[in-house]
């Protein structure tokens, strides 16, 4: 078999390796894949990830908080999807180290660590496709009882490039948001070429050097301001409902509540 998964579907793809002892997977390759974790799930688990909120806009009866306690935080894959901690991290997967107003569940976290570590390494079957130079949440710091979090255009818009790598697999790089690598006619381009031949020159190989600039900093505070009030879907433009799963406020959610 063949796959090619993107984002979530591509760690499932991967967890699918270890199980595949007759190696009936022939190749897969990943876009956007959280192999290190990624920050989104963070602001999910505290009701500050932008499409949480657009959702809990669009729910007549819940808040975005309301959402979290009682269907995000109760959800095993947005725990399995948590930065790997590295040196000098904070260790999302220890409870202690989260915000007291929505805490995740401690039987979760220990059962997400574990599954985090019996992810399998790559061989010659594994190719990566990461995506770069979109504002992305790189790290994260503890404060005042909430999380204050660093942006910096080095990812997909959700996966830090730091952490979309796969130590061992061949690995190419597009500039592009996360929810368009599977729709990027270059990256599709070099997708059939990998396929074809284990190579492609469509994609580069080689990070092209990026602008760091100075970072940017908001806090779940920031964050909760907005998207507070409801919205209508029949009043949203088309634009808005056709990216009301990316991470990004449209117009429509920035009003203030009533």
């Amino acid at each position: 078999a063949i796959i090619v998964a993107h984002s979530m579907g591509a760690m499932i793809a991967r967890a699918a390796l270890r199980l595949d002892k007759k190696r009936r997977i022939k190749t897969l390759v990943q876009l956007g894949a959280p192999n290190e974790g990624s920050f989104a799930p963070v602001q999910a688990l505290r009701a500050v990830y932008p499409t949480v909120r657009k959702v809990a806009a669009l729910d007549r009866t819940h808040t975005a908080e309301q959402l979290a306690r009682d269907v995000f935080l109760t959800l095993p894959g947005l725990y399995q999807l948590l930065p790997t901690p590295r040196a000098g991290e904070l260790d999302l997967f220890d409870a202690s180290n989260w915000p007291s107003d929505l805490v995740p569940k401690a039987r979760l976290l220990d059962e997400a660590r574990k599954v985090r570590a019996r992810l399998p390494k790559p061989d010659s079957r594994c190719y990566v496709i990461a995506g770069y130079g979109q504002d992305t949440v790189v790290s994260i710091e503890k404060s005042n009882d909430m999380f204050t979090y660093e942006i910096r255009p080095e990812g997909d818009g959700t996966v830090p490039l730091m952490r979309a790598g796969w130590n061992g697999a061949r690995t190419w790089y597009a500039r592009e948001i996360h929810g368009a690598l599977s729709t990027n006619t270059t990256v599709l381009s070099g997708l059939i070429e990998i396929l074809r031949d284990g190579e492609t020159s469509a994609l580069t190989s080689t990070l092209p050097e990026q602008n760091r600039g100075d970072p940017r900093y908001v806090t779940d505070a920031d964050l909760r301001r907005h998207a507070v009030a409801k919205v209508d879907w029949d009043h949203l433009t088309v634009e808005s409902r056709r990216r009301i799963l990316e991470p990004i406020f449209t117009p429509e959610f920035t009003a203030p509540a009533a």
